[in-house]
Formats: C-alpha cells, structure tokens, sequence
C-alpha cells in the first residue's frame, strides 16, 4: 500500500494510515479476546454445574 504511491503521500499521510491499520488490528484482537473470555466463563460454569451434580 506504501511503496507504490509512497513520493506522493505525505509522512503524516502514512503515519495516519498506520495507525489506523494498527487501530482496526488492536479492535478485533480485542473482540476476539473478549469471545474467549465469554467462552471460558461458560466453559467454567458449565464445570461447576457438573461438579454440583456428581
């Protein structure tokens, strides 16, 4: 995305568009850890559950 065009965007051009592709990374790292966080939490009520019947 940078080499191609990069004589004719500006450095804060570029920097900007870092970040915001870091940004969009950071968010749906962050989505998917929360995804997991739910699903252990189902995991470990489910095994206590299990734990209460036996």
């Amino acid at each position: 995305m940078y080499h191609y065009r990069h004589v004719s965007l500006k450095a804060t051009t570029i920097q900007d568009l870092t970040m915001y592709k870091c940004m969009l990374r950071f968010d749906v790292e962050g989505e998917q850890l929360a995804f997991i966080d739910e699903y252990l939490l189902a995991e470990e009520a489910e095994a206590v559950a299990e734990e209460k019947d036996t």
